[in-house]
């Protein structure tokens, strides 16, 4: 469990890290009416205003800038930012903007550290295990009794339900 709770804390920090990266490069292009062509650019800030150079897994941000797609303006006009072990889940904006998730989920015991979880539907979203990502998902625990399971999905906790039962 404590492994699972600090790789989500990691995604969640990055997500605000890059939001400090955001805005270091949005005060660079009020400065100079583009985006920096690297990251490097803003080594030149002030230390309290220089932002991380890696996310929380200790790995550089994806950056890329470019330019506009319908208007013919020189420079670098718009850019991309990602946590390269986030990808397209690194805004912080993106994922609040979404309620919080609650997938129905069912699961049944099959070991002493493993759940099969299903969907509502019947669908096997695999059999997890401590520790182990399948399908995104990754158990946290489980009960002696198979009857509270704790899975994750990376950045939210989920508790399904025992199969065939109520809480």
């Amino acid at each position: 469990m404590a492994a699972a709770a600090d790789a989500m804390a990691k995604r969640w920090l990055s997500r605000f890290d890059r939001e400090r990266v955001a805005q270091a490069l949005k005060a660079h292009y009020v400065a100079n009416v583009a985006y920096p062509d690297t990251l490097a650019a803003l080594e030149a800030l002030p230390p309290e205003k220089r932002p991380p150079k890696t996310d929380r897994f200790g790995k550089p941000w994806a950056y890329a800038p470019g330019g506009m797609k319908r208007i013919m303006v020189s420079g670098n006009q718009t850019y991309t930012l990602t946590s390269t072990e986030l990808g397209d889940r690194s805004n912080i904006n993106d994922d609040f903007a979404k309620a919080y998730p609650s997938p129905a989920l069912e699961f049944r015991r099959t070991g002493s550290n493993a759940v099969e979880v299903r969907d509502t539907d019947g669908a096997s979203l695999g059999t997890l295990q401590e520790g182990i990502r399948i399908n995104g998902y990754q158990l946290a625990t489980v009960d002696e009794y198979g009857r509270f399971a704790l899975v994750t999905d990376g950045d939210f906790w989920l508790t399904p339900l025992p199969a065939g039962g109520t809480r």
